[in-house]
């Protein structure tokens, strides 16, 4: 008996289909098919025996922040639309988020806190931080359509009221502020290539104000089935970010992070997600940030100090690196070694910025844990290739007609990370994109 699905397959083969995907959000499909229902590769119904009911000009697989984007753009340019949900609600792993969006190039709102920034710097600071493989045309799209992009979110029912703050690095906004950084911006091996500016929006009301209003736009004038099963290949998926979970944050920055042999890695000035991609790769099973009584008491003072996990405590280093199960005369020659270059005011071996720089000489002396180990969040970076207007790439490098996709089931602008907002940012560009394209097909 053939079994009955919602779009028609005359329909879905002349639609230009989107896929849409926030962070480790929804997947991408070839097709469709109702809640209970399955496909041949899951043991049932061949494709062949499938009767297609409905037609649409544009069919959305997946309602993250890419989804609602594409949506919007999509029934703006006329075309009807059906957008399919696998889970009961849209938001994806978006609504999971921070819900930071990482754009910069002179923003209105970065304007008008004071803080410059042109399209090039930003395009700079991208550069280096997504490293060689990124592709150097979407990123190109991405920078020059950010300040745009801002402008849209808040015709679009965004707010950011808040204000700037220019010193923490933060897992999520503190309240009253709406710009902040989110990556490696001020570090010196990056504001070397690029002049530092907070980019990291954070629109009223978090990752959720940035779903709702853009999916009560497009849901008036598109049909939405949610709980519905789709599926097909994805590509590439080999690349991963990592997000460490001790956060270095404020007077934290100032303590020394030794990896397994008693050294240091990095500056512990960077992001949280830098330093989580560092410690995997050179000691993920044991690695401590020592600090001194005197910066132990700043870090504590801190808010977000009740998230650190529990530290181990000495009178002295030596008996401190036996505690930490770290080679002791490694340690020792390692704090003696900062120590030298905080008088200095000049971090000689990772250039750690000045202002966390600071003598740890006055015991007891404490060690947060700071390994990836099992308390680390891992996404995916890769996905399927696209061009500059979100379309899906073959093999063969040719683009398969009808076919697009955006957010974290592409690769969008990503080789490595670049920080808080930049996957949300990805999604809300091409998402746009991909639904211009996909209805103008």
């Amino acid at each position: 008996m053939d079994q009955q699905v919602g779009i028609s397959r005359r329909g879905f083969v002349k639609a230009a289909g989107v896929a849409a995907a926030a962070l480790a959000g929804s997947s991408l499909a070839a097709g469709c098919a109702p809640k209970g229902s399955q496909s041949k590769s899951q043991g049932g119904v061949d494709a062949g025996s499938i009767v297609w009911t409905d037609e649409a000009d544009v069919v959305i697989m997946g309602l993250g922040c890419a989804g609602v984007a594409a949506a919007v753009e999509a029934v703006a340019a006329g075309a009807k639309v059906i957008a399919i949900e696998k889970a009961d609600k849209a938001g994806g792993a978006t609504a999971l988020s921070g819900g930071l969006i990482y754009m910069g190039g002179g923003t209105e709102l970065q304007t008008s806190l004071g803080v410059q920034d042109t399209p090039e710097n930003f395009k700079k600071y991208l550069s280096k931080a997504l490293g060689g493989s990124s592709d150097p045309e979407l990123l190109d799209t991405f920078c020059d359509a950010s300040v745009d992009l801002y402008s849209w979110c808040v015709e679009h029912g965004m707010r950011f009221p808040g204000t700037v703050d220019e010193t923490s690095h933060v897992v999520e906004p503190p309240e009253g502020v709406s710009l902040m950084y989110s990556g490696n911006e001020r570090t010196c091996e990056y504001a070397e290539v690029a002049a530092p500016a907070p980019r990291a929006h954070a629109p009223e009301g978090g990752a959720a104000n940035i779903i709702e209003p853009l999916l009560a736009e497009a849901a008036q004038s598109m049909e939405v089935l949610y709980e519905t099963a789709g599926g097909a290949a994805t590509h590439s998926l080999s690349r991963m970010t990592v997000g460490e979970h001790v956060y270095m944050y404020g007077a934290l920055s100032a303590g020394v992070l030794l990896d397994y042999r008693g050294h240091r890695i990095l500056s512990e000035d960077w992001y949280g997600s830098f330093i989580g991609r560092k410690i995997l790769e050179n000691s993920s099973n044991k690695c401590y940030i020592v600090l001194d009584q005197p910066l132990c008491d700043q870090v504590m003072a801190h808010p977000f100090a009740k998230g650190l996990p529990e530290a181990l405590s000495a009178g002295s280093l030596e008996e401190l690196s036996e505690l930490m199960g770290l080679p002791a005369d490694n340690v020792a020659s390692t704090v003696e070694r900062y120590n030298g270059f905080c008088a200095e005011g000049k971090d000689h071996d990772f250039d750690k910025g000045a202002e966390y720089l600071q003598v740890l000489s006055a015991a007891p002396f404490y060690a947060v844990p700071a390994d990836v180990g099992s308390m680390a969040s891992y996404f995916t970076l890769g996905g399927l290739k696209i061009d500059p207007s979100a379309q899906v790439m073959a093999i063969d490098g040719a683009p398969i007609k009808g076919l697009y996709a955006a957010g974290r089931c592409s690769c969008g602008i990503f080789g490595e990370y670049a920080g808080s907002g930049t996957s949300i940012a990805d999604g809300l560009t091409f998402g746009r994109i991909a639904g211009k394209s996909a209805a103008s097909a």
